[in-house]
């Protein structure tokens, strides 16, 4: 029996320090809150963290060293404490909140683009974007479990 093993999701390093990758995340929340959508995106050497609304994202901090850095402004207010605690849970483990995303949403958890391909839904990542982050392996690994157990379930957030 073959053990198919799901690498991590490629961090981006910036000098000598680790990054969260660019993408879309679902961070865990408890039950009885609303659930949050994510963004980390590179502007000018720096990864914003936005919050993704119904209208509109709305930034409201920065990943700096390895660890979320909110907005001064954001950090005072008890509004935004749910999503500071989000976001710090996205740089412990960014690979589980992608999957969440991707299983939750349907959707690419790099680029945010609809998954229609079977193997692409259980990888939580379309083709174009596994390529561009150098994860191919995870589409191949979940092509051949598809081949051997017939299912396209997605990938189960840690």
């Amino acid at each position: 029996m073959t053990t198919i093993l799901e690498p991590q999701i490629t961090k981006t390093t910036h000098g000598d320090r680790a990054l969260v990758s660019d993408g879309y995340y679902a961070p865990a929340v408890p039950q009885d809150a609303k659930p949050l959508v994510l963004r980390v995106e590179t502007k000018r050497d720096e990864q914003i963290v936005s919050v993704i609304g119904r209208r509109r994202r709305v930034a409201f901090g920065a990943i700096r060293d390895g660890a979320f850095v909110p907005h001064r402004i954001k950090a005072t207010s008890e509004y935004w404490e749910p999503h500071i605690r989000a976001a710090e849970s996205v740089v412990r483990n960014p690979d589980a909140a992608a999957k969440r995303y991707a299983k939750v949403t349907g959707n690419c958890w790099r680029c945010g683009r609809v998954l229609t391909d079977p193997a692409s839904i259980r990888a939580a990542i379309g083709p174009d974007c596994a390529k561009a982050v150098g994860m191919e392996q995870r589409l191949t690994a979940s092509r051949a479990e598809i081949a051997k157990n017939g299912t396209a379930r997605a990938a189960s957030p840690a």
